[in-house]
């Protein structure tokens, strides 16, 4: 045997150790779901779930999906139509079920294939919407601190330090914004990277940047109310405020590269944490964070099957058109 054939090719040797530390995520998450909670009260939780409460959680989530195509629609205007919808519900699907955050690479892969932005362009977008996503998150998580009562532990330094996070999110989003503009009017050479995660944002104009910006917050608010509204159908008894504040911190841990199959682990460990740490039940809301999940992944389907019925309409109309007929 020749020593190219027993050499091992790169990459083959982390595959079996990447399976390993998702494998373990997952269950390390499962186990802990069930050392913090009560196996009695989750069953008592899931009793609760109507099927009309899901289909309402799912609708809200859906409506959330159909602004981030909207949000993609006004960033890419030569990307419209089934590729539109097929780009952003492919993109939620992979980013809500990979492990590990995997996902997220399908949006900047299906970009350079179906636009003119390339791979740097498309890098700079996304993290352009996970700032924002952050920014529009920390405003509306610090809005709902004021809405605790003077009593709660903590609050002002909370309110403080939301303020100063999203502030410096603001910086980060008005610097890509404005640096490309400053770079071409001095003809300052940047490097092909950081040229292309300012040249989506500098490109556009204000009125667009304003009406990305409008989606965004209308979207976290779809998510936040369907939240909050699995917590009060599950008798979780956490204010608005708090649920909000659950929900930030769940998703800004959604950020980090920590999950499991299907997207389970930290984050809605984190969420049920929140709960707990508001003197809250910890099982309703960990169940609560498990069914956002779960409606997140079937939005995403539903908006890959509401492409495929497109598609389907429009072959049927091409068969059955004049010039088909005999």
């Amino acid at each position: 045997m020749s020593q190219a054939d027993t050499a091992v090719r790169p990459g083959q040797g982390s595959r079996p150790l990447a399976v390993l530390i998702i494998a373990g995520i997952t269950l390390i998450s499962f186990a802990a779901a069930l050392w913090l909670g009560d196996w009695q009260s989750y069953a008592r939780s899931m009793r609760q779930l109507a099927p009309a409460l899901v289909l309402e959680l799912l609708a809200l989530v859906f409506l959330s999906g159909l602004c981030r195509v909207l949000r993609l629609r006004l960033l890419v205007p030569g990307l419209q139509g089934k590729a539109l919808l097929h780009t952003v519900f492919l993109h939620q699907l992979a980013a809500q079920s990979l492990p590990v955050k995997s996902g997220e690479a399908v949006l900047p892969l299906l970009l350079t294939q179906r636009s003119e932005l390339s791979l740097m362009q498309a890098l700079g977008l996304l993290l352009s919407l996970r700032l924002l996503d952050l920014l529009i998150l920390l405003m509306l998580c610090a809005l709902s601190v004021l809405l605790l009562p003077a009593s709660a532990q903590v609050w002002f330094m909370a309110l403080a330090a939301l303020v100063v996070l999203a502030l410096l999110c603001m910086l980060a989003l008005l610097v890509a914004r404005h640096w490309h503009a400053w770079s071409m009017t001095r003809r300052v050479r940047l490097l092909p990277s950081m040229s292309g995660l300012v040249y989506v944002l500098g490109q556009m104009p204000t009125s667009r940047y304003l009406a990305v910006s409008g989606l965004t917050a209308v979207l976290w608010v779809f998510n936040l109310a369907a939240f909050y509204h699995a917590l009060v159908e599950l008798e979780s008894g956490m204010s608005l405020a708090q649920s909000v504040q659950a929900a930030t911190a769940g998703n800004i841990v959604s950020a980090l590269p920590i999950h499991g199959l299907g997207g389970f682990g930290p984050a809605q460990l984190t969420l049920a944490g929140i709960a707990e740490w508001y003197g809250q039940a910890f099982e309703p809301a960990l169940l609560a964070g498990v069914i956002m999940q779960a409606c997140a992944l079937l939005a995403a389907l539903a908006g890959l099957a509401l492409v495929a019925l497109l598609s389907a309409v429009q072959f049927i109309r091409r068969q059955t058109g004049p010039e088909n007929r005999p």
